[in-house]
């Protein structure tokens, strides 16, 4: 009896220690699978960082050079530190990496707060960016206690400068951080460092993919602490450096402009008629390019946003404006292409001009003129006539010759086509037919016409040079080609008689802004480009001067023209928004040119 109650006992026990072994043995193979399966991916990362780092390298961006190879944009060196998020813990550990961090350079709570933030929204693979341009005397000893600091490192990276500032601004453009990451296929690596920049406008972003060159990778091993490993020969794939750009754009010139041009908003454009060569590109006001060196200072980008004179719009190439009087050539030479006028054709100009039961009116009353008359005198009432007898069709298709109404396919994002007033264009904007009248107004470069001053500048370009297709171009990527327009000769040299006269005889309307630089003159046209309208009611009681109208409502002055007369290589065109008269961008005009003679005289 003893003897069985003795074996239930045992039997019991080894029962219960049994199934204790089982249990333990089962949550340890469980553990074991759970380990080496499920979770065999995170730990191999483990491992692997724990093993080697990659390294990503920024290749040097091209540099950007004038004709002359003064430099518009460059790099310089900088020294930012960097967070590695894996390799710092949560909570406390971070709270003592930045008490410690803060004994060396300035951390603000809001730089904590961003940094928590922004390992919660990427994880913890991505490094981030703590804090750029450290002075030497901040980077040393962080840079001496890296290795016994887990966590975080010093990157020496590449960042843009541009030591000419103002000048040339909206060409060259900027670059900035792509948050949207819009390129990611083509900079996928790239992509992984932290700040890194693209070309966001000008020719930073135009030849963004010449410029930024090819990644490339740096790998080590590291132990768990994050120490280099003296054994392992570091793995090593060098960058490839950007292309540097040259440009067709002289940096003597463009501060030139820059220091003569005192209105507070417009546009200028020097170009080499027979090249399309853009020797001067301005566009005002102009920003200064150095305020986008590494981080953008956000309080002065908001202000170029808020401000009512448009900093950050190139006007040059988006700055869409009546022609005015300098459309008088266009139809001129449409006149004598299609044979409607002869030189010789004179008209009375007594003031006004009436049209069905309209009145438009002349600037003058100039008398009788002839067509290089009409162009000297700016004759209003002649062009009118010209007009009715050519039709709006012929003159749009003289103006789309000339390169109007069309994009110049220059090399800068964002460029306006502008238009040509047409049958069409009114029905689609005004839902109206066209009407004589209308063709009166086109005539002198009003009614829906708009161009851009770049336009303008192709325009006398196509004028003067022969009646070559020019476009313009700030990059010489091979020699130019242009189609002949198949102008006649005569008729060309007739037009550009008249611009002569515009600037070198008495009467015309920029006689003040004739030069003479060894015999080498200038010829041009002025143009006044309403920006209101002029009621019954105002012409009866007296016009308002420009000069008692608020800015806003003043006419805009423009001035189109060329040198040397006779033999024609550049040609500019000014535009002074609201600066009310043509002669005003004539004296700007004519400062331009003749400085431009000299340098390459």
């Amino acid at each position: 009896m003893l003897d069985a109650d003795i074996l239930k006992t045992f039997s019991r026990r080894t029962l219960l220690l049994g199934g204790g072994k089982f249990i333990l043995l089962s949550a340890l193979l469980g553990r074991v699978f759970y380990l080496q399966v499920v979770e065999s991916k995170k730990y191999k990362h483990l491992s692997n960082r724990n093993s080697f780092r990659l390294h990503i390298l920024v290749p040097p961006r091209g540099r950007i050079f004038d004709r002359n190879e003064i430099v518009f944009a460059d790099n310089t060196r900088r020294y930012s530190l960097f967070l590695k998020p894996e390799e710092v813990g949560d909570g406390d550990s971070l709270s003592h990496l930045f008490s410690f961090l803060s004994m060396h350079i300035e951390l603000t709570e809001k730089d904590r707060s961003r940094i928590e933030n922004l390992i919660k929204e990427q994880g913890k693979i991505l490094p981030i960016l703590m804090k750029n341009n450290l002075s030497w005397e901040e980077m040393a000893p962080l840079a001496a206690r890296q290795v016994d600091t887990p966590g975080i490192f010093i990157e020496t990276d590449i960042i843009r400068q541009y030591p000419l500032k103002e000048a040339a601004s909206h060409v060259i453009g900027y670059v900035g951080l792509d948050k949207k990451e819009t390129r990611y296929k083509d900079y996928r690596f790239l992509y992984r460092v932290p700040d890194f920049r693209t070309g966001k406008s000008g020719i930073e972003r135009s030849y963004n993919d010449i410029l930024t060159g090819e990644s490339g990778e740096l790998v080590q091993r590291v132990n768990a602490t994050g120490r280099v490993s003296e054994s392992f020969k570091p793995q090593k794939k060098d960058p490839v450096p950007g292309k540097d750009l040259k440009l067709t754009l002289d940096a003597r010139l463009q501060e030139y402009v820059g220091e003569i041009f005192d209105e507070k908003s417009g546009s200028v454009t020097v170009m080499d008629c027979h090249t399309g060569e853009i020797l001067c590109s301005s566009s005002f006001p102009q920003y200064d390019l150095s305020r986008f060196e590494g981080k953008v200072d956000s309080s002065y980008y908001a202000s170029l946003l808020n401000d009512k004179y448009h900093p950050m719009l190139n006007k040059t190439i988006e700055g869409l404006y009546s022609p005015g009087s300098t459309f008088k050539m266009l139809v001129a030479l449409a006149g004598l292409e299609e044979g409607v006028i002869t030189p010789s054709t004179s008209v009375t100009c007594t003031g006004h001009m009436m049209f069905g039961n309209h009145k438009f009116h002349c600037w003058s009353k100039h008398g009788k003129v002839s067509m290089v008359e009409a162009i000297h005198k700016s004759c209003d009432i002649y062009f009118y006539k010209l007009g009715l007898k050519l039709g709006i069709d012929k003159i749009n298709t003289m103006a789309r010759r000339l390169g109007l109404g069309e994009i110049t396919g220059v090399d800068l994002v964002g460029e306006k086509s502008g238009q040509v007033s047409n049958r069409h264009l009114k029905l689609q904007i005004m839902g109206e037919k066209w009407v004589q009248g209308d063709t009166v107004q086109s005539s002198i470069g009003q009614s829906l016409t708009l161009t851009t001053p770049l336009q303008l500048a192709v325009m006398i370009a196509r004028l003067v040079n022969g009646g070559k297709a020019v476009t313009p171009r700030f990059v010489n990527n091979k020699s130019p080609s242009f189609e002949d327009l198949g102008f006649n000769p005569t008729h060309i040299e007739i037009i550009k008689e008249g611009m002569f006269s515009v600037v070198n005889r008495s009467g015309g309307t920029a006689t003040g802004s004739a030069f003479n630089v060894n015999g080498i003159k200038m010829g041009g046209k002025t143009g006044t480009a309403q920006v209101r309208r002029i009621t019954k009611q105002e012409r009866l009681t007296g016009v308002l001067s420009q000069g008692q109208l608020p800015w806003h409502l003043r006419n805009h002055a423009l001035f189109v023209a060329y040198a040397p007369t006779d033999n024609p290589r550049f040609v500019a065109s000014v535009v002074v928004e609201h600066g009310q008269s043509g002669s005003i961008a004539a004296r700007i005009a004519s400062k331009i040119l003749k400085k431009t003679v000299e340098l390459y005289q």
